[in-house]
């Protein structure tokens, strides 16, 4: 009887720890983005941490300066990181995710107005993108 007791718990135990798992919020399960997306920007000191919605794999993520506070002709990155094997939210400024390339962050100056743009591409084609501004 003391076998049964313990293969049940044991059952319920492992029940529960997979039940308690939300796979759905896993990096590792996320699909690519196949659609426009919303980027936000929260402040976080001098690193700011970018999200998008919907919660999706993108190709890269980039961030510029707006001069004049006007999205055209944005230039240089002021960073950029990019991954083959696609970026998942958050990502926080100057920190890159494992398995991705980045040109080293410069500083954000305060009271600046920043652009932060993702796109997730295939071949050249850019299947997805979206973007937000925030002020540092």
């Amino acid at each position: 009887m003391q076998i049964r007791t313990c293969i049940f718990l044991l059952q319920t135990s492992l029940a529960l720890a997979i039940a308690s798992c939300d796979s759905d919020t896993e990096p590792h399960v996320l699909q690519p983005c196949a659609g426009p997306v919303t980027v936000t920007v929260t402040p976080s000191g001098d690193a700011p941490v970018f999200n998008w919605s919907p919660a999706c794999r993108v190709s890269r993520l980039a961030v510029f300066s707006v001069p004049g506070h006007d999205a055209e002709d944005l230039g240089t990155s002021l960073w950029r990181v990019q991954s083959s094997t696609l970026l998942v939210p958050p990502i926080q400024y100057g920190v890159v995710p494992p398995t991705a390339q980045a040109i080293p962050p410069a500083s954000l100056l305060v009271g600046n107005v920043y652009v932060v743009i993702v796109d997730r591409d295939s071949s050249g084609v850019v299947l997805a993108e979206g973007s937000g501004t925030f002020v540092r």
